[in-house]
C-alpha cells in the first residue's frame, strides 16, 4: 500500500485542519504553497515540512488529479 503524501494549498486556519486530518489518516504533508512566501514558510515551519512554496509551480493538475513533482520542489 502506498502512503498518503499531500501538498497543502493555502496557509490559513483550514490548512492546519487539513494537515491534522492527513496526519490522522497516517499520511505526511510533503509540501505547502501559499500566495505569500511568509505564509508558506510559517506553515512549513509549523508542520516541519521541507518544501514551503509561495506559488504552486511544482504541483500540476494531471488527468489522475494533483501530483507533486518532488524533483522540482524546494524552497523558492
Amino acid at each position: 500500500m502506498t502512503s498518503l503524501r499531500t501538498a497543502i494549498v493555502g496557509s490559513g486556519f483550514v490548512a492546519r485542519v487539513h494537515a491534522a486530518a492527513v496526519r490522522d489518516l497516517g499520511g505526511t504533508v510533503v509540501a505547502v504553497c501559499s500566495r505569500t512566501r511568509a505564509g508558506a514558510q510559517l506553515l512549513a515551519d509549523e508542520l516541519r515540512v521541507v518544501h514551503g512554496r509561495y506559488v504552486c509551480d511544482d504541483a500540476l493538475l494531471v488527468s489522475g488529479g494533483w501530483r507533486l513533482l518532488p524533483e522540482s520542489s524546494g524552497p523558492t
